[in-house]
C-alpha cells in the first residue's frame, strides 16, 4: 500500500489492526525465546511480551517503508486500543492494567480505559512540543474529528458523535475541555450484565452492585439483561477518579447531588440506547463457531444477509 501510493493520490490514511496481542496466545518461537531467561515471569507474561515484540517489529517495518518512500516526515502515528487487558476473565493473558481496577469484560476503569499515544514527525510541527501527557477525557469517536481538524479535512455524511481535541492539544486556552462526559456502557460475562456506567469530568457513576468480576473464582451478581439506565430504585456507586483512580472508595453518600446529576445523564442515554442482538434472537440465530476452509474454527458474521469474506495470502 505504501509503495504504491503516489503524492497525486492525496493523503494516505492507513489503518493497521494487528491480531496480536489479542487472544489466542501464539507467536513464532524466535520471539518467545527472547524472554526465556526472565525467571520471575509467568508463562503468560512471557507469551504476551513476545506477541508485543512481534507487533513492535511490524510497526518498525511500516516506519521503514514510510521513510523509504519519503513520507515519514509528514506522518502522524496513533496507537490505541479498544479495551483494557483481560487480567481476571475473558481469556486471561499476561497483560497488566497498572493501578486501574478490573480488566476486560468489566466496566471498571481497567476494562474500559486504554492508553494511547500520538506520535510521528508531523506531530512536532503541529504542536511544537516534544512530549506531554494529555489528561482530558477522550473517547474513541473523538479521533475522527480530531484527525480531520489536524489535516484540514471536512468529514461528509452523518453528524459525528465525536469532538475535536485539536485546539486543546495545541495548548490553546479553552473555558472547558472538549469532552466532559461519556457513556461507559455495559459489560457482559458469564451470562451476567454489569453497569451501565457514565463518566462526567472527574466523576464516575456505576449503576448496580458491581462493575464485573475481578478474579477467576468469584463472579459477582449482575443482571440477566442490560439494566435500564438511571432508574430511581437502583444501587449506585460514585467514584472521584482524580483522588481515587483505583475506584476503591464509594462516595455516593457524600455527594448525593452529583449522583442525581449523573443518574439523570444515564436516563438520557437510556432514551437512545439500543441493546445488542442476543444469540437467542429469532431474527439472527447464532450458530456458534464455524469451521472455515481457510482458517479452521472461526467466528464469522451470522445474521441474515451478512457475508463471509476471507482473504488468503
Amino acid at each position: 500500500i505504501i509503495d504504491s501510493h503516489q503524492s497525486t493520490d492525496g493523503p494516505l490514511f492507513l489503518y493497521l489492526a494487528h491480531q496480536a496481542v489479542h487472544y489466542p496466545d501464539e507467536v513464532p518461537s524466535e520471539y518467545l525465546s527472547k524472554y526465556k531467561d526472565y525467571k520471575n515471569w509467568t508463562g503468560k507474561r512471557k507469551m504476551y511480551a513476545a506477541m508485543l515484540t512481534a507487533v513492535d517489529e511490524s510497526v518498525k517495518n511500516v516506519t521503514l517503508a514510510l521513510k523509504d518512500k519519503g513520507m515519514w516526515n509528514d506522518t502522524i502515528i496513533i496507537a490505541t486500543t479498544d479495551n483494557g487487558g483481560p487480567t481476571a476473565v475473558c481469556m486471561v493473558q499476561g497483560s497488566s492494567n497498572g493501578y486501574r481496577r478490573g480488566g476486560k469484560c468489566t466496566v471498571w476503569e481497567g476494562g474500559t480505559t486504554g492508553d494511547a499515544f500520538l506520535s510521528g514527525p508531523a506531530v512536532e510541527s503541529l504542536y511544537d512540543m516534544e512530549s506531554e501527557v494529555y489528561t482530558d477525557l477522550f473517547h474513541a469517536v473523538d479521533w475522527l474529528p480530531t484527525l480531520a481538524t489536524m489535516t484540514g479535512s471536512t468529514p461528509e455524511g452523518k453528524p459525528l458523535d465525536g469532538v475535536s481535541h485539536q485546539e486543546r492539544l495545541q495548548g490553546k486556552s479553552q473555558s472547558s475541555p472538549p469532552r466532559e462526559e461519556l457513556f461507559v456502557g455495559y459489560a457482559q460475562f458469564n451470562n451476567m450484565w454489569y453497569g451501565p456506567a457514565v463518566r462526567w469530568r472527574s466523576w464516575k457513576l456505576l449503576q448496580g452492585k458491581s462493575g464485573g468480576p475481578e478474579s477467576r473464582t468469584h463472579f459477582p451478581k449482575g443482571s440477566p439483561a442490560p439494566a435500564s439506565g438511571g432508574i430511581w430504585n437502583a444501587t449506585y456507586s460514585l467514584f472521584n477518579l482524580d483522588s481515587d483512580p483505583e475506584e476503591r472508595h464509594d462516595v455516593s453518600r457524600d455527594y448525593p447531588m452529583i449522583v442525581d446529576i449523573m443518574r439523570k445523564k444515564l436516563a438520557l442515554y437510556q432514551e437512545s440506547y439500543v441493546p445488542p442482538i442476543q444469540p437467542t434472537d429469532p431474527s439472527c440465530p447464532y450458530n456458534g463457531i464455524e469451521n472455515t476452509t481457510e482458517f479452521g474454527p472461526t467466528y464469522i458474521p451470522w445474521c441474515d444477509g451478512a457475508l463471509e469474506i476471507v482473504y488468503s495470502t
